[in-house]
């Protein structure tokens, strides 16, 4: 079934659903009034699927996936995170996804990943909402296979644009309602889809144009991925990462950087640029959990995702070891 079949079916049983929505959704609209960084709140929400079922939330307040109904209460939180895709909890139940783990070692644990958010995208996020709980460590999640490809993207967004500057804010969780109106406008305005069965999978979690988000499959990367990512990027990068380094010092956090691998890499032995990533972090001095080391150490890494010939997200066993890897490094420090 589609995400919509299942919106639908929620709908015959007089329960109000509506599918999952993403920031990068609109990264190539510049003249918002408002640009959303979260998702529908309080709402019932059809995710993704790629083992034959769907990952179905309720998400919270501001639209994230978080299942702690006091997890924005003011001093809650613990440790934040941000990414997108793989943090969201993509082709996971709820209870096996990368934060619910960590919580339970970290009980005050939040979860601002998004599906189909790239660099700028996360620090805009962390602006708006992280630096509202100010939690102790923030963890920045990168996915190597389409992060850089989706900031060269991002870039262009005027609004996204401003978050490398200062304390830019849009002020959004004075603004969920307008936030959650934006989206349920567009899901209206998608649903004439559900009648042209092959643009179906721009509402399933797809945008057009290239950027591809999180459900069924993932883009397949062009193998020469120095073509497609310009040197500027690199610098755009290491300004994100240095804003999002500052922001967090600004009041007493610690940044880490989580590198995940990408079932190409062990696939296909592709490289992604990891040691220049790597290297840009290192110069900024933010400490690296790379799960590469982990995954890599392994006979047949494989055992991390759903098929061994199909590229995916990872299975409960990858989200599993990842956490536990980000657990292991916080106790040590």
């Amino acid at each position: 079934r589609t995400v919509l079949e299942v919106v639908e079916s929620f709908k015959k049983k007089n329960i109000v659903a509506n599918p999952a929505v993403f920031p990068a959704l609109f990264v190539k609209q510049n003249n918002m009034e408002i640009y959303p960084l979260s998702g529908v709140s309080n709402s019932l929400t059809v995710y993704s699927n790629e083992s034959g079922e769907y990952t179905i939330y309720n998400s919270d307040r501001y639209g994230f996936h978080n299942t702690g109904k006091d997890i924005w209460n003011s001093g809650v939180s613990e440790i934040g995170a941000v990414g997108d895709s793989f943090l969201h909890g993509a082709c996971v139940p709820t209870e096996k996804n990368i934060t619910s783990t960590i919580s339970r070692e970290y009980k005050k644990t939040i979860n601002l990943g998004l599906a189909g958010s790239g660099p700028l995208i996360e620090l805009a996020i962390l602006k708006e909402y992280m630096s509202q709980l100010r939690p102790k460590k923030v963890l920045w999640f990168y996915f190597e296979a389409n992060d850089l490809i989706e900031l060269r993207i991002e870039v262009r967004n005027p609004t996204l644009m401003r978050y490398l500057k200062g304390d830019y804010r849009q002020n959004l969780m004075d603004k969920q309602s307008d936030v959650d109106q934006i989206w349920k406008k567009y899901i209206e305005k998608q649903k004439f889809i559900k009648q042209e069965p092959n643009k179906l999978i721009e509402i399933v979690g797809f945008v057009k144009n290239n950027l591809k988000l999180s459900n069924l499959r993932f883009v397949v990367i062009n193998p020469n991925l120095k073509h497609l990512v310009p040197e500027n990027i690199f610098t755009h990068f290491q300004q994100v990462i240095g804003e999002a380094k500052r922001t967090v010092e600004s009041w007493g956090g610690e940044l880490y950087f989580v590198y995940l691998p990408s079932f190409s890499r062990y696939k296909y032995n592709k490289d992604f640029h990891r040691f220049k990533i790597l290297e840009i972090i290192e110069r900024q001095k933010v400490p690296i959990i790379d799960i590469h080391e982990e995954f890599g150490s392994v006979e047949n890494p494989l055992i991390y995702f759903p098929y061994e010939e199909v590229t995916a997200h990872y299975n409960e066993l990858g989200y599993k070891t990842v956490a536990q890897k980000v657990v292991e490094h916080l106790q040590a420090k």
